[in-house]
């Protein structure tokens, strides 16, 4: 049975409160599951995995819900550890995040664009043994650099890299924006998306939500 026919695991709070939605969103990215996360600044939801889990299933999963285009966050360090310069080089010098070339697994995979050849990818991409020649450019997989910022920036990218280092995992997170159930011709809404984790048994969080605990994080004494 295809993971998109089966029921999701069930989330083990039901509260609305942010401190509970960011706690069940860090327990299902540390065992491996796809989240929710709804950005408050761009209006639309992506659904959002941990790199260094991504199976077939679950991008089979992201891709079938989403617009299919994935992409990978990732730190500053990552990029120049795997040798990922910016997508166009005559962006604005001030501009310290956006998309990467786009990448590849260098072995293993077949075309590239099937859910089992990104997946591997994004594995590659996570893993930290990882050196820029097993990876291939261009490619099927989209890495898009993070600021840093996630305690002022309450964009989705900083929002799960922050996630992911919260939840003790790599600061590497697979995602791609969820399409409307109601109509494919548009992205889901905060209501939508909302309830489409409920019916699939998803976490749901927000950018918000991730920027708030990235403060407090952040002021905690040591």
């Amino acid at each position: 049975m295809s993971i998109v026919d089966m029921p999701r695991r069930p989330i083990g709070t039901h509260s609305t409160g942010s401190v509970a939605r960011v706690c069940a969103a860090l327990a299902e990215l540390a065992s491996g599951a796809t989240v929710v996360v709804f950005d408050d600044r761009d209006d639309q939801a992506d659904l959002v995995l941990a790199a260094e889990h991504a199976t077939t299933a679950e991008l089979e999963f992201m891709i079938r819900h989403t617009g299919g285009f994935v992409q990978v966050a990732l730190t500053h360090s990552d990029c120049v550890r795997l040798q990922l310069p910016p997508m166009w080089g005559l962006n604005d010098a001030n501009v310290q995040s956006g998309p990467t070339v786009t990448v590849d697994a260098a072995a293993g995979i077949g075309t590239g664009i099937s859910a089992a050849d990104r997946a591997l990818t994004i594995r590659t991409v996570a893993d930290p043994t990882t050196r820029p020649d097993d990876l291939t450019r261009p490619g099927h997989v989209a890495p898009v650099k993070a600021t840093g910022a996630a305690t002022t920036d309450p964009g989705v990218v900083d929002a799960v890299v922050h996630l992911m280092g919260a939840a003790g995992l790599r600061t590497v997170a697979a995602l791609s924006t969820l399409v409307s159930p109601q109509d494919e011709t548009r992205m889901a809404t905060r209501e939508e998306s909302r309830a489409f984790a409920a019916e699939h048994g998803l976490a749901f969080v927000t950018t918000n939500d991730a920027v708030v605990h990235a403060g407090a994080a952040a002021t905690r004494p040591a």
